[in-house]
C-alpha cells in the first residue's frame, strides 16, 4: 500500500477528490485505517471496539458508486469514529464500563445517522473514562488511553480516544461529547480541532433530559475546514433535542477559509479566568497567535475575568443528572465504579432539590454575564488549558503543579476554561496554537456569541494558514 497517500496529509476535500479521480480507492483508505490500528493500538488504547468488516464492505460499495459516477454524499467515503457512550445501532454501547460488557445500542444517534446518510465510514468505538468522568482517559476496563506525542502523557478526556484517532490518522472525524470540555481537552492534547458548538446547533437525540443538559455532540478533525464541512452535515433540527429548533440553516464551510483580513475584528484575551496560574509555555504560544492575529487588523484587549462560578454551578446539576441516570449502578454496583466517579456520587447525594434549583437560577445569571461580554467583544480568546497535556495517570483531585506551584485540583485548574461555556451554552472552539519545547500540543479556545460559529471558524482558518499543523509528524506513527 506504499502508493497510497497517508490519510493525516488530505484533507476531505482533497481525498474526495482524488477518489473521484481513482487516484485512490475508498478500500485502500480504510484498509490503511485498520493496519494504523493494528500497529499503534496496543500503545495508545484508542478503541474499545472495531467494525473492519462492514467498514469494508461499505467502503466497496462506495468504490462502486464512484466508478459508476453515482450521485454520492458529501462525506462519501470518509472515515469517522465514535466515542463509546454515543449509541451507534447494533454496536457496543458500554461508556467505558466493564459494568455494560454486552450493552448494545439499539439506534443510532442522530448525528452518527447524518454522518452515514452523508457517506461517512464507520470505524469503531472511542475509549474514554468510565462514564465519561474525567478530564484524562484512564481507563482501568479497557486500559488508559495515552497521547500519541508522548505515551506518558494523557490523551485528554472523555473525548481523548476520539482525538487520538484523528491525530494518528486513523480517521477524518472524531466524534466525541463535550459536559465541561470533553471534546476541547483530548482536541488540545492531541494537536487537532475540536468544537462545543452553540448549545442545540448540534442536536443531542439520545439526551434523557434535554433542557437543562450542559453536555453537547461535537466533532474532532484536523483542519479547519473539514471541522465546517463535518457540522455542515450534522448540525440542525432535530425532534429529540428541544434546543435544536431555535437553530437557523446554516452554511459553515464558506467561513472557514483564509482571507488574511481580520479589520475591525474586536478580541478580548482573558489569559486568567479565576484559576491561579498559567503556564509559560502555553502563554507564550498563545499571545504569538494572538499577534498574528493583530497583523490583519484584529483589535485586542487583554482582560481578567473570574468565571470559575462555573464549576460550582455545573457541580449539582450534573450531580443530580448522573445519579438518576445512574440509579440502578449506584444500586447494585456502587463499589465496583471508578474510586473518583463513586466519590462524585455520593457527595452528589448530599444535594438538596433547593441547590440544584439555585445552580439552575445562577445558570441563568451566568449565561446574561456572558453574553454581555459579546456587547464589546466580536471573540473570546483564552487558553484552551491552563497546562501542556499532564500524565496519562494523573489523578483530577491531585493538585494541578505549574512551575513549581501546587494550583489545586487538576479538575478545575487544568480545564477551567473549558467550562465556562458549557454552563453559558456559548460555542467554543480550540485550535493548534503551537508546540512545547517538548513537543507537546497547545491548544487556544475562540468563544463566540451564540450561533457565532462562522466567526470563529473564519478566525481560526487565519491561524491555521500562519502555521499549519495537520502536516506535522507523529512520533508514534514513525
Amino acid at each position: 500500500m506504499s502508493h497510497v497517500p497517508d490519510l493525516s496529509s488530505m484533507s476531505i476535500d482533497a481525498l474526495t477528490a482524488a477518489y473521484k479521480r481513482r487516484d485512490v480507492s475508498v478500500e485502500e483508505i480504510v484498509l490503511q485505517a485498520f493496519d494504523r490500528i493494528d500497529a499503534i493500538d496496543g500503545k495508545l488504547r484508542i478503541f474499545t471496539y472495531t467494525d473492519r468488516q462492514a467498514a469494508l464492505a461499505q467502503a466497496r460499495k462506495t468504490d462502486d458508486g464512484y466508478r459508476r459516477g453515482a450521485r454520492l454524499g458529501p462525506l462519501a467515503g470518509i472515515t469517522f469514529s465514535v466515542k463509546d457512550n454515543i449509541p451507534v445501532a447494533g454496536k457496543p454501547l458500554t461508556f467505558g464500563s466493564g459494568l455494560l460488557q454486552g450493552n448494545v445500542a439499539q439506534e443510532d444517534h442522530i448525528v452518527v445517522a447524518r454522518l452515514m446518510r452523508a457517506g461517512a465510514i464507520f470505524i469503531g468505538m472511542t475509549n474514554l473514562p468510565e462514564f465519561a468522568q474525567k478530564p484524562t482517559n484512564e481507563n482501568a476496563f479497557y486500559g488508559t488511553g495515552r497521547n500519541p506525542w508522548d505515551l506518558a502523557r494523557t490523551p485528554g478526556g472523555s473525548s481523548g480516544g476520539g482525538a487520538a484517532s484523528v491525530a494518528t490518522g486513523v480517521v477524518a472525524i472524531g466524534l466525541g461529547t463535550d459536559a465541561g470540555g470533553s471534546v476541547r481537552t483530548p482536541a488540545a492534547c492531541c494537536g487537532v480541532l475540536g468544537i462545543k458548538a452553540t448549545h442545540g446547533l448540534i442536536p443531542a437525540s439520545d439526551l434523557i433530559e434535554g433542557f437543562s443538559s450542559l453536555s453537547q455532540p461535537g466533532p474532532m478533525t484536523r483542519t479547519v475546514a473539514d471541522l465546517a464541512r463535518t457540522i455542515d452535515v450534522i448540525a440542525g433540527k432535530d425532534e429529540g433535542d428541544p434546543w435544536s429548533y431555535a437553530v437557523a440553516p446554516q452554511s459553515l464551510r464558506q467561513s472557514a477559509v483564509a482571507r488574511g483580513d481580520l479589520k475591525s475584528m474586536r478580541i478580548a484575551w482573558l489569559p486568567l479566568v479565576g484559576n491561579q496560574r498559567l503556564d509559560g509555555e502555553v502563554r507564550q504560544s498563545c499571545e504569538a497567535v494572538l499577534r498574528q492575529l493583530e497583523t490583519l487588523g484584529a483589535v485586542i484587549e487583554e482582560h481578567f475575568v473570574d468565571l470559575s462560578a462555573s464549576s460550582a454551578i455545573m457541580a449539582p446539576i450534573a450531580g443530580a443528572l448522573n445519579r438518576h441516570r445512574f440509579k440502578k449502578l449506584i444500586r447494585e454496583n456502587l463499589d465496583d465504579l471508578d474510586p473518583l466517579f463513586r466519590r462524585r456520587l455520593l457527595t452528589a447525594a448530599d444535594d438538596t432539590a433547593a441547590d440544584l434549583q439555585q445552580a439552575l437560577v445562577d445558570r441563568t445569571t451566568y449565561f446574561r454575564m456572558v453574553q454581555r461580554w459579546f456587547d464589546n467583544f466580536d471573540v473570546l480568546i483564552t487558553p484552551t488549558l491552563s497546562a501542556p497535556p499532564v500524565a496519562a495517570d494523573a489523578d483530577p483531585a491531585a493538585s494541578l503543579i505549574i512551575d513549581g506551584f501546587a494550583c489545586g485540583p487538576l479538575r478545575t485548574q487544568w480545564i477551567n476554561y473549558c467550562h465556562p461555556f458549557n454552563v453559558s451554552g456559548n460555542p467554543a472552539l480550540t485550535v493548534p496554537a503551537g508546540w512545547t519545547a517538548s513537543n507537546l500540543p497547545i491548544g487556544i479556545q475562540l468563544a463566540g456569541p451564540w450561533y457565532g460559529e462562522a466567526r470563529l471558524l473564519r478566525i481560526a482558518a487565519e491561524i491555521e494558514a500562519f502555521a499549519p499543523w495537520a502536516q506535522r509528524s507523529l512520533p508514534v506513527c514513525a
